[in-house]
């Protein structure tokens, strides 16, 4: 899989940008380095990566917001959050739901300062097995960043001698069990569309799932998910 990842874009801008979008709707392309304070670069960059997370979309040098996700995440009274929008982001964006899987998959994570961690090393590793290509310091960088956007971890700097990380939050195994979950869900959907009906009894998946660290409630969840996905299915 090849991607060219985006780099330079700035996650706040994007949210910046999308309110604006909502609040006054479709904007003209070339007229958005004027309104936002930001270089031509960052700014091409983050519209770029708003639509790889599927926030906004550009045609006809117009920028919408192109997801009724998005569009609820930038209102005041919305039940949606900033956070969900980028946590569907991150599924739909290909590399990024793949280090999501790689990382979640792994040895349990690391701790620095008695903090469970991504560190930035890890990162880069399974973002390059996920695209299979050399990345930049700034695309590693930005996926941090989206993670902590996403409300799965704080984003901190490395200095003294400490790794510049992610510090998960409590919820971050259960995301990473939801995404993994979800492709087993779409590997079913996928099979079932593309074979024959005399063939459908025959559709076999598998998911994998680290549950060394979790608790028996946990593990019963995902069972009942997946037996309900099953019987989804099969009827």
């Amino acid at each position: 899989m090849t991607d060219r990842l985006p780099s330079r874009a700035d996650p706040a801008l994007l949210i910046q940008l999308c309110q604006m979008l909502t609040d006054e709707g479709p904007l003209a392309t070339n007229s958005l380095q004027t309104r936002l304070d930001s270089g031509d670069r960052t700014l091409h960059e983050t519209v770029e990566y708003g639509e790889k997370l599927g926030f906004v979309s550009e045609h006809d040098g117009e920028l919408k917001p192109s997801t009724e996700i998005m569009i609820e995440a930038s209102a005041e009274d919305s039940d949606w959050s900033v956070e969900r929008a980028f946590r569907r982001g991150i599924e739909q964006y290909e590399p990024y739901r793949t280090v999501i899987e790689t990382i979640s998959t792994n040895e349990p994570l690391p701790e620095v300062l008695a903090k469970q961690s991504i560190k930035k090393e890890i990162t880069q590793e399974a973002l390059e097995d996920a695209i299979e290509s050399t990345v930049t310091e700034r695309a590693v960088l930005l996926l941090l960043k989206t993670l902590h956007h996403a409300g799965l971890g704080s984003f901190v700097h490395g200095r003294k001698g400490y790794p510049t990380r992610v510090e998960v939050t409590d919820d971050f195994d259960q995301y990473c069990r939801t995404v993994i979950t979800s492709r087993g869900q779409e590997a079913i959907q996928t099979a079932r569309s593309g074979a024959p009906d005399s063939e459908l009894d025959s559709i076999t998946f598998s998911v994998e799932v680290d549950v060394s660290t979790s608790s028996p409630e946990e593990v019963a969840a995902l069972v009942s998910r997946i037996q309900s996905v099953l019987r989804s299915h099969s009827e």
